[in-house]
């Protein structure tokens, strides 16, 4: 094999290796969509591993996305948050995702002038994420 046909092909599996990766930080990307009162993740399940949240706010107020590990019936533990995604803009945060079921949520409660209290999570800003060995 000459040294030509030997590099080539080195390079053409390094290649094909690469295009299984997912993002460029090593993390597979899962696109989050958030709005008045919604949350969409990307269908499920997941495999374990890294992932890249890609939350955007299509709404028209401010959300925040957390992200809880849901342990036994009643025990939620938060893993990481984002606060203040403005309408419009998009946030980012990696978590590592061991099997188990997971919640997506809003947390913020805001009182209006009128008194009104808009509660995002009583009013739909949450989704499951199941994830499992497949």
């Amino acid at each position: 094999m000459t040294r030509w046909t030997y590099a080539s092909g080195l390079l053409m599996a390094v290649m094909l290796l690469m295009s299984g990766c997912g993002s460029s930080d090593g993390d597979d990307r899962l696109q989050i969509e958030v709005g008045e009162w919604f949350v969409n993740p990307e269908p499920g399940p997941l495999n374990p591993g890294r992932f890249t949240f890609d939350v955007h706010n299509s709404g028209q107020l401010t959300h925040e996305l957390e992200l809880y590990r849901q342990v036994g019936d009643y025990q939620e533990y938060e893993i990481v948050e984002i606060e203040d995604i403005g309408a419009g803009e998009t946030a980012s945060f990696s978590a590592q995702l061991n099997p188990g079921m997971y919640e997506l949520i809003c947390t913020i409660v805001e009182r209006r002038a009128d008194g009104t209290v808009m509660d995002h999570y009583a009013l739909g800003m949450k989704a499951l994420i199941t994830v499992e060995d497949r």
